[in-house]
């Protein structure tokens, strides 16, 4: 934009006889022009605007401000996991954490169906793979509590992929009408032919 209106200048004062003074105060209208034109859009502009939206896009950006910190504590935690299998199950719920919070992020209106998965079993994973840290350094840890540990890293992977999966449970009701309108079409195709 700043170049655009720089080159302008010269051009309008040189090239076409405009004084500098009107050449400058039109440089000034084309730069905004060009930048409002151009400028790369923020998350959440898309929704209408209106005092719910607005809460809408508050409320989102704080889940997603919790569930980044959380995100975040899960990840220096599973650093210093040394069951292997544990590690790679912790470091499987981050990546469908990441995914989903990147999914809201791209629409804030899909907060609803995985908002209980950002607020509490991120947050309680992220807990949990930090216990188990401190479980792992004990010198004499109760096998009892590893294991029922270890059972809830297994339960909470189902949930995290349940919360995963809700999130393309509308295109894939989609896929299920297109299916049967597209089978329909073909028994109809099927029996003109016969």
């Amino acid at each position: 934009a700043g170049l655009i209106a720089g080159i302008f200048v010269p051009i309008a004062t040189f090239g076409f006889g405009v004084t500098i003074w009107i050449s400058l105060p039109a440089a000034v209208l084309i730069y905004y022009g060009v930048k409002l034109t151009f400028s790369p859009r923020g998350f959440f502009e898309k929704l209408p605007k209106g005092d719910f939206a607005e809460e809408r896009i508050k409320l989102t950006r704080d889940v997603l401000v919790q569930a980044d910190y959380a995100l975040s504590s899960l990840a220096a935690s599973v650093e210093h996991i040394r069951k292997r299998d544990i590690q790679e199950r912790l470091l499987h719920l981050h990546r469908i954490a990441s995914d989903v919070m990147s999914e809201v992020e791209r629409d804030p209106k899909r907060l609803m169906q995985v908002q209980r998965l950002l607020t509490y079993y991120l947050p309680s994973a992220s807990r949990l793979a930090k216990g188990y840290v401190a479980l792992e350094t004990k010198r004499n840890p109760q096998q009892a509590r590893i294991t029922q540990a270890e059972d809830m890293v297994v339960r909470l992977d189902d949930i995290f992929s349940d919360y995963a999966d809700r999130l393309v449970m509308p295109e894939v009701e989609d896929l299920d009408v297109e299916l049967r309108l597209l089978d329909d079409a073909l028994r109809e195709e099927q029996l003109k032919s016969s």
